[in-house]
């Protein structure tokens, strides 16, 4: 209803934008051109000091406040859609699959497409998730023989700490006119997504790492009490599993855009399966065979509508949301 409702908003005014007219000391002047010219040729004043409005698409100017936005249209939701599709499409190699398991071939993708948004300035979110996921282990051996109170205390001391260091770093560094020799200097730093390296930075986005940090901690924190509970001697290999620490919380489609899930739901998912698909040479000599005698036209698109079944719901989610974006591209490019 909300997308409807905003939809229908646009529509609206996109008709007012393009029929109506204001009138200016006697002269009739169209919202649509953006007239008089003179005044969205100069500076603006914003946040205190003088802007030049953007040029926009179709001849119009746009002012910075919209700069998240276009930034994140155009550098960064690409690189998701790519990571995204990815995991999707290797997930589903049966040799890649013999060779890795699922959590393993979710950490690489994640890693890559870190390292694009970032560059080697991601060391600092990489950093202080080992450091998080070493108090982890601490605190879950301390709450296996003391309150587990006093793990939580452990816990959160340490992320508040961490989000301090975050928050001076990103003062110290976001913050400073840094001066890059090269283009090449600056991809090796910052990624080679990002024409802008202050938007969306590590330091900005660390406030999300933040967020699945402690939901690992605490959701793991609570298996141990639990069981303890129970009468249960749960140790710390069979509670923690680093492969499954690592691809929670460097989840490509997630990992600038909050925890959508906590880490108990996220460990229940297909991504952060840590076996291998195990088969004999017999067995996968016979079932190449018999695949290569049975392989077909009809098996071939058997097998691409089971996926599309599985797909549906999310492929359906995504294109609502890119046709969302798109039509906020169109708006503040033309009536907005």
């Amino acid at each position: 209803v909300s997308s409807l409702c905003m939809i229908v908003y646009f529509v609206i005014m996109f008709q007012f934008a393009m029929n109506s007219h204001r009138t200016v000391d006697g002269m009739s002047l169209s919202f649509w051109e953006q007239e008089p010219r003179h005044f969205f040729k100069r500076s603006v004043s914003m946040a205190g000091s003088r802007v030049k409005l953007q040029d926009g698409l179709f001849g119009r100017k746009m002012d910075g406040y919209h700069t998240h936005l276009l930034v994140w249209s155009l550098e960064v939701l690409p690189m998701h859609l790519i990571s995204g599709l990815l995991l999707v499409i290797i997930r589903r190699v049966p040799w890649i699959n013999r060779n890795w398991s699922p959590a393993a071939i979710t950490v690489g993708v994640s890693l890559c497409h870190i390292f694009c948004l970032h560059g080697l300035s991601a060391f600092w979110s990489l950093g202080s998730a080992s450091i998080n996921f070493l108090v982890c282990r601490i605190a879950v051996t301390l709450a296996q023989h003391h309150s587990p109170s006093k793990s939580r205390w452990l816990i959160w001391g340490c992320n508040l700490l961490l989000i301090a260091m975050n928050n001076f770093l990103e003062i110290r560094f976001d913050g400073s006119k840094e001066v890059i020799s090269s283009q090449v200097s600056k991809w090796i730093m910052h990624g080679i997504c990002r024409s802008q390296t202050t938007l969306f930075s590590p330091f900005k986005t660390y406030r999300y790492l933040a967020l699945r940090q402690l939901s690992y901690s605490l959701d793991v924190l609570d298996e141990v009490s639990q069981a303890k509970k129970k009468g249960k001697n749960v140790e710390c290999q069979e509670s923690q599993s680093s492969l499954q620490y690592w691809a929670y919380i460097l989840y490509a489609p997630l990992y600038m855009h909050g925890p959508c899930m906590q880490y108990r739901h996220f460990r229940a998912s297909s991504a952060a399966v840590n076996d291998l698909k195990h088969k004999s040479k017999h067995d996968s000599s016979k079932t190449e065979r018999h695949s290569r005698s049975q392989l077909g036209l009809s098996l071939l698109i058997h097998r691409f509508s089971l996926i599309l079944g599985r797909l549906s719901v999310g492929l359906r989610e995504l294109g609502g949301t890119l046709a969302m974006v798109a039509l906020l591209f169109f708006a503040l490019h033309t009536f907005y």
